[in-house]
């Protein structure tokens, strides 16, 4: 009777776990991307990393068929959105670099309405500390915010080779993402 139960328990906690790494950089850096990956029998996925100087985490899990509630948090705590390397007409302007850490919550849910179409509305969460400005830029940037995020995609591709960056099909994307806050 305990081998029958083992048995059965077994497809019902059955998963697959990837795990991604690399380094990603040029002449004047070089960061880390590792990322890994969990997913169920079900469709409910799991997915955490590095990438960069940003840490993030990501759980999906089906309600229905073509339904799935989605959360992430994503943390970079130092030179977010590249701060410390801002350029003018293609040059390097290191009197304008500063720092920005950031913190950013989204909950949500992703549909696939049709076999081609996918979309993707979340309420997000987030939050900049501005260092290395002025007051006013800092008081500007240095606080939360909340809005919503959308993408919508319709895509039907019939070859793709991701190594070479290519695809055989159409695909096209709409993204919108709206704040409000202080500012």
């Amino acid at each position: 009777m305990a081998v029958a139960f083992a048995l059965l328990a077994a497809p019902v906690a059955a998963q697959t776990d990837t795990l991604v790494g690399g380094v990603v950089g040029d002449s004047s850096i070089a960061a880390p991307a590792v990322v890994w990956n969990r997913s169920g029998m079900y469709g409910d996925t799991f997915t955490a990393g590095v990438n960069g100087w940003t840490l993030f985490a990501e759980q999906t899990t089906r309600v229905a068929p073509r339904e799935r509630i989605v959360s992430s948090l994503a943390l970079t705590p130092v030179h977010a959105h590249n701060s410390d390397h801002l350029y003018t007409a293609g040059e390097r302007r290191t009197d304008l670099d500063f720092d920005d850490a950031t913190v950013e919550a989204t909950f949500g849910r992703t549909d696939t309405p049709g076999e081609h179409w996918a979309s993707d509305v979340r309420a997000v969460a987030l939050y900049e500390h501005v260092r290395g400005t002025d007051a006013a830029t800092h008081d500007f940037w240095s606080s939360p915010y909340a809005g919503l995020r959308t993408r919508q995609a319709y895509r039907h591709v019939t070859s793709d080779d991701p190594l070479q960056l290519t695809f055989e099909g159409n695909e096209i994307a709409a993204e919108a993402e709206v704040f409000a806050g202080q500012h």
